[in-house]
């Protein structure tokens, strides 16, 4: 019984682990977020260039704000690599062709 108990235990270990592993942050590709979003290939992404990629402006102007919080208007190339993953990838997930 306490080997049972055990590697019931191991394997809750283990596969809390594997949980924590997912919510640590990846890295965010840079570039083609520049490129796709990034229209006047300045090197700053601003709300504009961001929102008029959207056909819808009110979901784009909402995705903004997550990348914006202090509502600046732009983002930089490093600014972008300071945000979250799950952040781009929720975005990435909403934004229309």
């Amino acid at each position: 019984m306490r080997r049972m108990t055990a590697g019931i235990l191991a394997g809750l270990i283990a596969l809390g682990g594997v949980a924590g592993c997912a919510h640590k942050q990846q890295p965010v590709d840079v570039n083609a977020i520049f490129i796709k979003y990034d229209t006047n290939r300045d090197g700053i992404l601003t709300k504009e260039e961001f929102v008029q990629q959207w056909q819808d402006k009110e979901r784009a102007t909402n995705a903004w704000k997550k990348l914006d919080p202090a509502g600046s208007g732009m983002l930089s190339r490093s600014q972008a690599r300071d945000v979250p993953f799950d952040v781009w990838s929720d975005i990435e997930t909403q934004s229309e062709p």
